[in-house]
């Protein structure tokens, strides 16, 4: 079973390398190389100094090339990179850096320092401490992220980009997402179907207050310059306002899989621990566990909405052009709060109505002696 997931993975994952990879030929005019800054120093630039965010000091550095037809050749470009923060964003000496280059013109051409390395051992610590920790467990559902990470690169993300509704490709990618990571993670049983069906139509009620609310609020989904630029630089019109619903529901089904998992294994012990519990008994005491499951759930949510949006929220604090109530008008800040409220609202639905499919499911259950000594305690 394990073999034939990891060669599904596999294939999904060429699939998504060599989409890119067409992607990139086809919209790349420069190429791009990784290169050793060999020595660096100041120079004084009038005209940076003029503007908002940089400093009136760049830099000059030898690079040597790392790859590619140009490897080992040494050449002088310059950096514009600094900003208010000091000289926090100067590079330095032997620092790995990405430029470009014009093959018409001759000519390197500052890029932006080299992340991926960090980036890469920040991933395998990760994969690490939850393959040490949870074993067999946590490999299962690091494979479920990564087939669900492979559905959005290779559904999702090029069937919105060509024109598809995003409402319509979020629900068939939160379908076959939500089937991997559930049960991958938490294993193929009652426990795990219960919980499973109780995202699905928590999602479902979601969805509907999300469409609601953000008709009333007037929401038209273009409120970033990202999603603006989406309108020019995507083959077909892309649906905003249904994108920005797609995004609500994506970012939800995550924190639905750890709350309805929880609820579900709640009642499955619950009813191990008491066989005469009946379904009003399970379902109330479950309940009890869900309240403070919530009462902290609402608070992480809301917290790392906050987190992703501080530097927004910092320079709308600043801004003294304007009354607090038109910047908090704004569309802008107007659609994270109907995304953090909309988001908080599932987890407080998705609480009840997965104890009480819990309950219905383990109501009548009889346990045998080898599922009774089994440990199924839930972990976040």
């Amino acid at each position: 079973m394990l073999k034939k997931i990891f060669i599904i993975f596999i294939l999904l994952l060429s699939l998504v390398l060599a989409n890119t990879q067409a992607v990139a030929q086809e919209n790349v005019q420069a190429d791009y190389y990784q290169a050793r800054v060999v020595e660096i120093k100041d120079i004084e630039k009038e005209e940076v100094a003029t503007g908002l965010f940089f400093a009136g000091e760049s830099q000059e550095a030898k690079v040597k090339i790392l790859e590619g037809p140009k490897k080992n050749e040494e050449t002088v470009i310059e950096v514009n990179a600094l900003v208010r923060n000091g000289n926090e964003n100067k590079i330095e000496s032997g620092e790995k850096i990405i430029v470009g280059f014009f093959e018409e013109q001759n000519s390197f051409f500052y890029v932006d320092r080299y992340r991926i390395g960090p980036i890469i051992w920040i991933f395998v610590v990760f994969l690490v401490l939850v393959i040490v920790l949870t074993k067999r467990k946590g490999f299962l559902s690091i494979l479920g992220l990564m087939l669900s990470v492979a559905v959005v690169l290779l559904y999702l993300v090029p069937s919105i980009y060509n024109g598809a509704n995003p409402l319509i490709v979020t629900a068939i990618t939160i379908l076959t997402a939500g089937i991997f990571s559930f049960y991958l993670a938490h294993g193929f049983n009652r426990r795990t179907h219960v919980a499973l069906l109780s995202a699905y139509l928590t999602l479902i009620l979601a969805g509907i207050i999300a469409v609601i609310f953000t008709n009333w609020a007037k929401i038209s989904g273009g409120g970033t310059e990202e999603t603006q630029a989406l309108q020019f630089g995507a083959e077909q019109a892309i649906n905003l306002k249904s994108l920005y619903l797609a995004g609500i529901m994506i970012s939800a089904l995550g924190v639905l899989d750890d709350i309805t998992t929880a609820q579900s294994a709640v009642v499955e012990q619950l009813k191990k621990a008491n066989s005469k519990l009946n379904l009003k008994e399970l379902y109330t005491r479950s309940l009890e566990v869900g309240r403070e499951h919530i009462a902290s759930l609402v608070n992480t949510l809301a917290f790392a909405y906050v987190g992703s949006s501080l530097p927004l929220l910092l320079a709308f604090s600043y801004n003294n052009f304007q009354p607090w109530w038109l910047t908090l008008n704004t569309e802008i800040l107007t659609q994270e709060i109907v995304m953090i409220l909309v988001g908080s609202m599932a987890l407080v639905l998705s609480v009840p109505i997965s104890s009480f499919l819990a309950a219905k499911a383990f109501a009548s259950k009889e346990f045998t002696e080898q599922e009774l000594s089994q440990n199924h305690h839930h972990s976040h």
